[in-house]
């Protein structure tokens, strides 16, 4: 019975090697001990089944270093799942893999997501070169896993290395005022990071507050814009619904911000030509009092005007714009003042004083040509204040000789005087000349006939 016995095993051991050959396994596979063939054995079983001794010899060996690897990529894991830094590099130096996968096929770069919520863990596997491409065995990649456990910080760093969700995926929105609080400052770091537009999106969906603040006061919008990132972003933002006009902490809106630098040009432009802005173009001085505050932008200012109508605006002294330009009148904004009255601003506007656009230019301005183009534009000679003073009468008591001689030439009346019975001839007589010759050429308005 032994001899029969032992001669039909060894029948059957024939028959199963005719049967299936020597060549079951890919050259590629004979190695890879969790491979199996057509008939589902490993390598190690289809060779004990088939008798191939030296086979099975030269496998144990490797079969007993993959039972150690396992256990020291288990140990990592275990590792990671724990967040002990110490423990993952000793066993990453003991050859574990960064790729390793638990039984749902997790990564370590996955487990990260949900084990250490400030993200470090994930960024320090990201930096030694971990793959973000691995997908669970429910299809669900790193990214997944950073949004579902509400590790914004992670999130956007994964997407930051170009990681998107797996199509179909759903996040459900996000209540908690405490992970909305970081998820809100998650959306701001993706901002700056010029974050792809998808996971933007999806934190828009999940809860994220288009129009929060940061630390520096700064909304998504006011990051996008002022540090010059992409014009698709600006446009997404805007799209969305993001507040142009919302003001940082020290009550400064966007357009504020912008208009003071005249490399923002395009981005003003932009703004405006989205539509988003018209609504608070209306009243513009302020914009404009922004605008004119600075050298060389004239562009800005330009633009600024092409869109308001109403010139008469009043600041709270009830100023308007061009009766300021000339109270702080500095020599780059005469190119300013032209633009505005050529834009319709009137020169013959009062403050709530009841002084006049060349009273101020008097005053203030000691630029003569542009006093004599203002008289030009219709800026009116001879009103008087309420303290009884016209323009020469004001020239004559404090302003410089230029401005006397340009208000002479342009035809003021010198037979005028103030309240007190002072004239127009003697407070010029009055005056001391740095020059005869200036002197000289003046006289002869004050002559009399």
């Amino acid at each position: 019975m032994i001899k029969k016995g032992i001669i039909g095993f060894l029948f059957s051991l024939f028959s199963f090697t005719l049967l299936y050959g020597n060549d079951l396994f890919p050259p590629t596979e004979k190695n890879n001990l969790v491979a199996v063939n057509e008939k589902g054995y490993t390598p190690l079983a289809f060779a004990i089944l088939t008798g191939r001794v030296e086979a099975v010899e030269s496998l144990l060996p490797l079969f007993e270093k993959t039972k150690s690897l396992q256990g020291i990529n288990g140990a990592f894991l275990k590792a990671v799942i724990k967040n002990n830094q110490a423990e993952i590099k000793r066993w990453l130096k003991e050859g574990a893999s960064l790729e390793a996968k638990a039984e749902s096929r997790q990564t370590a770069l996955m487990i990260s997501c949900y084990s250490d919520p400030t993200g470090r863990l994930t960024a320090w596997l990201l930096r030694e070169g971990a793959s973000i491409d691995a997908v669970d065995i429910a299809g669900r990649n790193a990214l997944y896993y950073a949004l579902v456990n509400q590790n914004w910080e992670a999130g956007a760093m994964l997407s930051a290395y170009g990681l998107t969700l797996p199509k179909g995926t759903q996040i459900e929105p996000v209540v908690s005022p405490f992970f909305l609080h970081r998820l809100n400052i998650a959306f701001l770091r993706a901002v700056e990071s010029n974050a792809d537009l998808n996971l933007l999106e999806l934190f828009r969906k999940m809860g994220a507050d288009l129009n929060w603040k940061g630390e520096q006061g700064k909304t998504a919008l006011m990051i996008a814009v002022l540090d010059f990132k992409s014009p698709v972003l600006t446009e997404w933002l805007l799209d969305k619904g993001a507040d142009p006009v919302v003001k940082d902490r020290f009550g400064r809106d966007l357009l504020s911000l912008l208009v003071e630098n005249p490399s923002a040009f395009g981005q003003v432009k932009r703004l405006i030509a989205s539509g988003a802005m018209k609504p608070y173009l209306t009243n513009s001085y302020p914009l404009l009092d922004r605008a004119t505050r600075v050298p060389k932008n004239r562009q800005m200012v330009s633009l600024l005007l092409k869109n308001t109508t109403d010139f008469e605006a009043r600041d709270r002294v009830k100023r308007t714009l061009l009766q300021n330009l000339l109270y702080y009148y500095d020599d780059f904004k005469a190119v300013y003042i032209r633009q505005l009255v050529q834009a319709g601003a009137s020169v013959n506007s009062l403050d709530r004083d009841g002084q006049s656009v060349l009273l101020y230019a008097v005053r203030f301005c000691p630029d003569e040509k542009l006093i004599r183009w203002l008289i030009r534009q219709g800026a009116d000679l001879e009103y008087c204040n309420p303290w009884g003073r016209n323009a020469l009468l004001a020239a004559l008591e404090c302003a410089g000789e230029q401005t006397v001689w340009a208000l002479l030439k342009a035809g003021a009346k010198v037979d005028v005087a103030l309240p007190n019975g002072t004239t127009a001839r003697e407070l010029f007589y009055s005056r001391k000349f740095e020059e005869r010759a200036s002197f000289q050429k003046m006289e002869k308005y004050f002559k009399p006939n």
